[in-house]
């Protein structure tokens, strides 16, 4: 399984479950099909975060072939993608087509306690 974290400033705390609960609401093919891009059991979440007062989400996305799915990104033409990069547009100013990472990240480290 594989994960990506990725923190991106947003318009508002409300404007993000606004954006999760619509996302919900999509008819759950359109759903399945997109996630789909990204391996099978595939789930993002997010968390809400205020950083020296402006909100942010931090997005966390597993699956087993995370990058095949933002890689497909710049050609999607399906109804979930269209909606969904137009809201993360308005949410917080990425094009998800020419940024589906929004920011890059980058693994430093792993701490456990085993």
């Amino acid at each position: 399984m594989q994960q990506i974290a990725r923190v991106i400033p947003i318009k508002s705390k409300e404007a993000l479950v606004e954006l999760a609960e619509a996302a919900m609401q999509r008819p759950r093919a359109e759903r399945e099909a997109f996630f789909s891009l990204f391996g099978p059991g595939t789930t993002e979440h997010w968390h809400y975060q205020e950083i020296d007062g402006k909100p942010y989400v931090l997005a966390v996305a597993s699956g087993e072939n995370l990058m095949a799915g933002f890689d497909a990104y710049e050609r999607l033409d399906d109804a979930y993608f269209e909606w969904f990069s137009a809201e993360v547009l308005k949410l917080a100013g990425v094009d998800l087509r020419t940024n589906p990472l929004a920011a890059p990240s980058e693994l430093v480290a792993e701490v456990n306690g085993r």
